[in-house]
Parts: C-alpha cells; structure tokens; sequence
C-alpha cells in the first residue's frame, strides 16, 4: 500500500494539523507492506511560510520526505485577508485566488510531484492553504482530506466546497470537526471516518526544565503551542495577571512555543520559545496542569499529550473539542471566564489529592480511547477502502 501525505511543512512541530500528520505517517510506515512518503515544502514557519530547509529527499522515522521550494506569505496579505473575510461568502472567485496565494505556501515544485504520483491514495491536510486546494485539483489518484476543520471566516469562503466535495474520503480527529464540516459543506454521501489521534506521553525530565527557566520549586500552568492572540494567549496572560493580583503566591506561567506576538512583560510569566521534545515533556510533566484558551481545535493534540502525561488540564468553554475532552474524562476544567478559572486554580493547587484524582482520570483516557494501536489500524482500514473505489 503506497500513501502520500501532502501537508505545507513537516517535521518536528508541536501539535496542529501538521504535527498530527507526522504521526501518523510515522505509525502507518512501520506496518509491513505499507511505503510512506511525505510531499511539502522548505517552510518551518506556519505564520510566515519562508522557506528554511534545504530542498530535497530525506528518510525521517521510516517516512520518505520530499520537501520543495516553496514561496512564503505575501507582505501584503494581513491587508487583503482583513477585508475579504469581512464578508467571506460574498467573495470574488479572483480575489479567493488571490488570498490562497498570497496566504502561502505556493510550491510549484510540490504540486508537480502531486501531478506525478502513482500513490494507491493521497492524503491532504490541513484543508486551508494552497498545497491542499491546488493539490487536490491536480491529483488523479483517490484522495482523502483530513481537513482539520474549524468554523472561523476563511472556512466560509466558497473555494472550500469543491475541495471537501471533491475527496474520496474525509477523515475528522473529533465529532465536535466533523459537526462543523456537515454544517458548512455538502458532504453528507461522502465517506467519513472520525479518527482522533494516537497519544503516548513522551520522555522529558520535569527537574531538568525547571532548571533550565530557574523556576526552582515553584507551581506553574503551562500552555504549548504558539503565542499570538489566536490560540488565546493574550486572553491566558491576563487571566493569569488577574489572579496573581487576587492570589499573590509562587505560582507562575509558562509559555512553550514560538512567540508570534509578544505579551506584556509579567515576572511571573516566563516565554521558553520554540523548546525541543524532551524539553516540552518535561515542562508539561512538572506543571500543576496545562491550559488551553485556543478555540480553533480539531483535536487538541497538545491536550491529550497533557492527558497521557497525566497533567491535569484547563480549557475554554468556547471550544467545544476541548471542552468535550474535559467532560468525558474528568481529568480537569472547562471554564468560560476568570470566575470559574480562578477556583480551579486554587482548587489544584490546595489539594494534592484532588488534583492527583484530575491526573489519574486524564491518563486513563488518553490510554484507553486514543492508542496507536487501535488508531493505526481504523485508518490503515479507511485508506484501504478509499484506495479501492
């Protein structure tokens, strides 16, 4: 069984839709009779797209990944995407050209590849930037979208609908996605598998990491993933502000990703920057629990990785894939403003064996409902069936 994965970078990234892909591809390379290949682009940078790593082919955990040059967002993009999302339906189809482009990544090289492969099927994800929406044109081979669904502006640009129309399967990571996408677009007769993804916590050294940030013995929240105002993270530092205001004490606030969008300066919040894996394991393990406020989520990967590590968890309301993880395990909080996150705050971190009972029930459920195991299997199944016709 020969499968392409098509996704606008790949590698080592935390989370997100690509992240997931990696995964993926990684365990579905490791059953016999399965070839594996990754098509994408030089491009490490989500937000910018320019091209960092060198062209060519490589073996990455059993993967075979090309990556192509690759053009990366247009400066003139944030202006253009302000005013067409203002109305996203009422689109011109040249101006949605125009935003895909602009947007990034634009990879000639890659698309070609796509035009070339004689792959048993092709896997497309995330559904939203010009690998994905050119790709999926230019293919002649069964295709699956793994689209990574989210109701915000650009997915209500018409463009969108030939893309999830047009694939021969769509595979979602959560109920709460695949709701989304019914409601958006015509798929009701397409084949449809929601998948989740497979979590298993990994090595870190939680003594080592609150050494590196000279955090000492203090408690700390974490949150993974990028720092800008669309995963939340304005929202969580002046959460956090606020409560440290009410509730003056050692706790702090740690910040692992890339900064995007620097925060005002706090010297309880402390910004690691892009960490390796060992070192993202380690800060999640040592934290009192990880916070989520991004409410654009397929699937939380970073979530469930908190779950598996047995970390307690702390999430928006306003995410209902989140929120739903919450609910079904028991292992943390949902909240939906600084009046309910506050006494979760000081709930954990005045009993020891409330928040152990939180740790025990996240990891349960991060072991039984997502293992690699049962995971690899359902989608080596679906792709087989999309594979035949």
């Amino acid at each position: 069984m020969r499968v392409d994965f098509i996704v606008p970078r790949y590698g080592p990234f935390p989370g997100g839709a690509e992240g997931a892909c990696r995964l993926l591809a990684e365990h579905l390379a490791l059953r016999p009779g399965w070839s594996v290949r990754a098509l994408s682009t030089t491009a490490v940078d989500s937000v910018t797209w320019r091209p960092q790593l060198e062209p060519g082919t490589t073996t990455e955990s059993g993967v075979t990944v090309e990556r192509f040059d690759c053009e990366g967002r247009d400066p003139e993009f944030g202006a253009l995407s302000e005013r067409l999302l203002s109305d996203p339906e009422r689109v011109s189809p040249e101006d949605e050209e125009l935003w895909l482009a602009q947007q990034g990544p634009v990879s000639a090289g890659l698309l070609q590849a796509v035009a070339d492969s004689d792959a048993d099927v092709m896997v497309f994800t995330p559904y939203l930037y010009h690998p994905t929406v050119a790709g999926m044109a230019r293919s002649s081979v069964p295709k699956v979208l793994q689209p990574a669904t989210h109701d915000e502006p650009p997915a209500w640009l018409p463009m969108f609908q030939p893309v999830y129309r047009s694939a021969q399967g769509l595979c979602f990571y959560s109920d709460e996605e695949r709701r989304v996408a019914q409601r958006l677009y015509p798929i009701a007769a397409s084949r449809q598998l929601v998948l989740g993804v497979g979590v298993e916590a990994g090595d870190g050294d939680a003594e080592a990491f609150r050494s590196a940030y000279e955090l000492g013995s203090d408690p700390y929240l974490v949150a993974v993933g990028r720092v800008e105002a669309g995963k939340g993270s304005p929202l969580l530092a002046e959460l956090f502000a606020t409560y440290k205001q009410e509730h003056p004490g050692p706790l702090k606030l740690v910040l692992v990703g890339q900064v995007v969008e620097p925060l005002a300066e706090h010297p309880d919040i402390v910004c690691t920057g892009m960490v390796d894996e060992r070192a993202k394991w380690g800060a999640v393990r040592g934290a009192l629990a990880l916070v989520s406020t991004s409410v654009n989520e397929s699937f939380s990967l970073v979530v469930l990785e908190a779950m598996a590590a047995a970390t307690p968890v702390l999430v928006t309301s306003r995410a209902a894939v989140t929120k739903a993880h919450v609910e079904r395990s028991g292992g943390g909080f949902a909240f939906s403003a600084y009046g309910e996150f506050a006494p979760q705050v000081t709930a954990l971190l005045r009993s020891d064996s409330a928040r152990a009972v939180l740790a025990r029930r996240a990891r349960e459920y991060a072991q039984t409902r997502y293992s690699w195991s049962a995971v690899t299997d359902r989608y080596a199944r679906f792709l087989e069936q999309v594979a035949r016709g």
